[in-house]
């Protein structure tokens, strides 16, 4: 192939790519107007017939997973991320809090029901900013949120552990001292096994295995036979991934 040929070739391939990236762009351009237009449906959809969605759970869900393929909040009715309250929600409340408590109460519900009904506070905020792309929340607005659900009784309790952690309780626990010293011990790492608890409690081991079968049958626990340092017990409400 001569010197000219290969000029010709180049040219004629960097046509070619030019070409198909104004044709990528375009197919982009067009996706994105049928998602507004997407958008400009749900709302008709979401105004007109708001209370049968809320009534129907069915009709709801299917509502909320269409939102969350769309990159919109689950809460019906909101069409953008908002990352924090203006002045006066945030002295008075209003729809930013309520809003925030209902995304809550979807991730509180969806990572408690393998965990014994527990989940950390700060495992919760993780989640909840994962699901709200670039729109990160603050500290203390996420506990306003989780004080709404406390006063609502739709979670039953806030428990704080000896070092600080803090742990939403679905529903009410019947916590013995041993199990909450075992969930202490166990939040930095997410796993105890029985070898650190006999050291750190100084309990024996008949004690040991009781306390752990207790919070094994109640699903706080999960037994790991695996592991190559020997056995393990996973909290998976401190660690849901």
């Amino acid at each position: 192939m001569g010197l000219g040929n290969i000029e010709r070739r180049i040219r004629n391939d960097s046509a070619y790519k030019r070409k198909e990236a104004e044709l990528l762009v375009d197919k982009l351009e067009m996706m994105v107007t049928n998602i507004e237009k997407m958008k400009e449906d749900l709302k008709k959809i979401e105004k007109e017939n708001k209370k049968e969605i809320l009534e129907n759970r069915d009709f709801y869900q299917k509502i909320s997973k269409i939102r969350e393929n769309m990159g919109l909040p689950k809460e019906i009715g909101v069409y953008e991320w908002r990352d924090k309250p203006s002045i006066k929600e945030r002295f008075f409340g209003g729809d930013f809090y309520n809003e925030l408590s209902h995304e809550l109460l979807d991730l509180i519900v969806e990572n408690t029901s393998r965990t014994g009904g527990i989940l950390a506070l700060s495992e919760l905020v993780l989640l909840l900013n994962k699901s709200r792309p670039g729109k990160n929340l603050e500290h203390q607005d996420i506990l306003k949120g989780i004080k709404i659900l406390l006063k609502k009784k739709l979670i039953d309790n806030l428990l704080e552990l000896e070092n600080g952690m803090k742990i939403i309780e679905v529903k009410e626990i019947d916590w013995s001292e041993e199990q909450k010293l075992v969930l202490d011990l166990g939040s930095e790492l997410g796993y105890m096994t029985i070898e650190n608890l006999m050291i750190k409690t100084g309990w024996g081991l008949q004690k040991i295995n009781s306390v752990l079968l207790d919070m094994e049958k109640n699903g706080l626990v999960l037994k790991d036979v695996s592991a190559v340092e020997g056995i393990k017990y996973w909290f998976p409400g401190l660690q849901t991934n």
